[in-house]
C-alpha cells in the first residue's frame, strides 16, 4: 500500500500539487480539481507501474484512497494467484 500511496504522490506532485494538498489521499479528485483528463493519467501511471488494470468510476467520485485500494487490491489478487500457480506447479514436480 505505501509504494501505491508513493507511486500516486510522486505524479500528483508531478501534476504541480504540494505535499500538503497530498497528504490526506481520502480527500475526493474533485476536491483536489483534478480533471478526467489528470484523473486519466494517474490511472495509465498507476497501471503501468503496478501492471494492473485500474478503471475510474464515471459516475461516482474517486478518492485517491479509493484509487490506491483499488490498485492495492489487484496487486493482492495477482500475488494470491501467483502464489496458487507456483504452489500447484510445485505439487505436480513432486
Amino acid at each position: 500500500m505505501e509504494e501505491v500511496r508513493q507511486a500516486l504522490s510522486d505524479i500528483l506532485m508531478e501534476l504541480g500539487f504540494q505535499k500538503r494538498h497530498i497528504k490526506d489521499f481520502a480527500i475526493t479528485t474533485d476536491q483536489l480539481g483534478i480533471n478526467s483528463i489528470n484523473l486519466l493519467r494517474i490511472s495509465i501511471y498507476l497501471n503501468e507501474k503496478f501492471g494492473t488494470s485500474l478503471k475510474l468510476r464515471r459516475r461516482n467520485k474517486n478518492s485517491l484512497q479509493d484509487i490506491c485500494n483499488q490498485v492495492v487490491q489487484e496487486i493482492a489478487s495477482k500475488c494470491k494467484e501467483k502464489s496458487r500457480y507456483d504452489h500447484k506447479s510445485k505439487e505436480g514436480k513432486e
